[in-house]
């Protein structure tokens, strides 16, 4: 196994209390020891600053005021150091083995891994379903191509991607038009600066509960407008 690239695992955390430890567990339970977990705290009114604090030193916390979910990445790729950065949404969390898995099919030329995450309920129960459906396979190669033609490919969200940093250097800071659409400009924007690399297997976990920015276990009149 490769042992010289350095990760960062960055979740980014907005009133999650009750699913947060278990992201940061997640990212401190890595099979691959070369890594660094940062969390961003944007805001929360909660009790999750607290649950930052009990860990001590074992990760890197900033604390912000809310300014939504581009501008607690912006911070913490600001603070990270990696050659490889992964971010992690609060209310999911990763398989031990995820950045092991990442590091082994990294090359110089990739902009972008993705990898399927499995679907649980809010008790972590799964669903019987990924993202995206294994029907479909994930992009790979040249994607930038497809991307000029189509204005989309298949991908996955936020916490099924890792970037190398060179990429993100290129498309960092998020503006602020896409502080709330900040996985959609990284999926849109990453390509362009390399290859992509699908892994078929689901290396992280996605929660579907009632407080889901996009994804709901019912749709509301306001919600469905929006």
């Amino acid at each position: 196994m490769k042992s010289d690239m350095f990760v960062s695992i960055i979740i980014n955390n907005y009133n999650y209390d009750r699913f947060l430890a278990e992201a940061i567990d997640s990212a401190l339970s890595q099979t691959y020891p070369n890594t660094e977990v940062i969390v961003v705290d944007d805001g929360s009114t909660d009790n999750s600053r607290e649950i930052i604090a009990g860990y001590g030193d074992r990760i890197t916390p900033i604390y912000q005021e809310n300014g939504k979910q581009g501008a607690a990445l912006n911070s913490g790729f600001a603070a990270s150091h990696s050659d490889i950065v992964l971010f992690l949404d609060s209310d999911d969390y990763l398989l031990p083995i995820a950045v092991e898995r990442i590091v082994e099919v990294w090359k110089p030329e990739v902009a972008k891994i993705h990898y399927r995450l499995q679907v649980v309920n809010t008790e972590g129960q799964p669903l019987g379903n990924f993202i995206p459906t294994t029907t479909a396979k994930l992009a790979s190669g040249e994607v930038w191509r497809e991307l000029l033609q189509t204005s989309g490919y298949c991908s996955t969200c936020m916490s099924g991607n890792a970037y190398s940093r060179e990429a993100l250097t290129q498309v960092f800071p998020i503006p602020d038009a896409y502080k709330t659409t900040a996985d959609d400009y990284l999926m849109i924007s990453t390509p362009f600066y390399g290859e992509l690399v699908g892994i078929e297997d689901p290396l992280g976990v996605y929660r579907i509960h009632t407080s889901n920015q996009w994804a709901l276990t019912s749709v509301s009149g306001s919600r469905f407008r929006r």
